[in-house]
């Protein structure tokens, strides 16, 4: 690729799925995507952190990987960042790379990164991360931009518990990543990923802060997709763990066997069975309504 007075190597582009493929069945979409603007480094340490939680050995990142497949995108402006450009591309300087998703001409790294979202996942998704940063400073709170519509999406109700600012933008534009990935998925990049969520987690630097905080703040985006699968507020028969309509000894089974781990039976999702999740069993003991 050719800047104004040097030329730029091409970059590659790099993608890659993490799952537990010794589940079958129906899993949740998840997509990661990191390095729209070059000039954002919090944020890429931040997706490096949710990332290494996900892989990780922690029972609920394992749970993760059981019900959910996650399509991950490091580095979507490898040139941009190469060249030490702040939020264009070297293909299109003088246009914010994150505003030219849904635009045919929009650069050849995001024509074929949009090709091959669409293909990797193959349907509508569930979820899509964007990780971006912040410039201001604001007493180290953590913000994430979500659409008006999608405040109290079972994901964004748990990052607001765990302390991430929830901010609707006031202005939007079509050709951002979220919003294109949330347009219709029609099996082509001219339409999007249908993702029933898309937001922006946007980090924000702070007195002290360290890349090992960004990469903890980006392990929070982990626990909460936990807690969003593990017990999602559409649920109508908290205790009946094996879903077969009914809240039985089946069920006081699973909980009694993983008493004291994580993470079946952890029906409060607070990361342990113990004496809480019981009295949820027995709670609802009987059939299901």
């Amino acid at each position: 690729a050719h800047g104004e007075s040097r030329d730029i190597p091409g970059q590659p582009l790099y993608s890659y799925r993490i799952s537990d493929d010794t589940i079958v069945g129906p899993k949740q979409k998840i997509v990661l995507v990191g390095g729209n603007h070059g000039g954002e480094p919090l944020g890429s340490h931040a997706l490096e952190g949710m990332v290494d939680f996900l892989l990780s050995s922690d029972p609920m990142a394992a749970s993760i990987r059981r019900r959910a497949e996650i399509f991950v995108y490091p580095q979507v402006n490898p040139e941009g960042r190469y060249a030490g450009y702040f939020r264009t591309s070297v293909e299109r300087p003088d246009d914010n790379y994150n505003r030219t998703w849904d635009c045919s001409n929009g650069g050849s790294d995001k024509a074929l990164i949009r090709d091959s979202m669409v293909a990797d996942v193959g349907g509508p998704i569930d979820i899509l991360l964007d990780f971006h940063n912040q410039f201001e400073e604001l007493d180290g709170i953590d913000e994430v931009l979500v659409g008006a519509a999608n405040t109290g999406d079972d994901y964004v109700v748990n990052l607001a518990a765990a302390g991430v600012e929830i901010v609707t933008p006031s202005t939007s534009f079509s050709g951002v990543l979220r919003n294109w990935a949330a347009s219709t998925y029609d099996g082509t990049s001219s339409g999007g990923l249908g993702a029933s969520l898309a937001i922006t987690p946007e980090p924000r630097p702070g007195a002290g802060r360290t890349i090992a905080d960004y990469r903890a703040h980006g392990e929070v985006y982990g626990r909460s997709l936990y807690a969003t699968l593990q017990c999602p507020s559409t649920n109508p028969c908290v205790g009946d763990i094996n879903a077969d309509g009914t809240v039985d000894s089946l069920d006081l089974l699973v909980v009694l066997g993983g008493w004291g781990l994580c993470c079946d039976g952890d029906l409060n999702c607070d990361g342990t069975v113990d004496s809480l999740d019981l009295l949820l069993v027995l709670g609802a003991w009987g059939p299901c309504p």
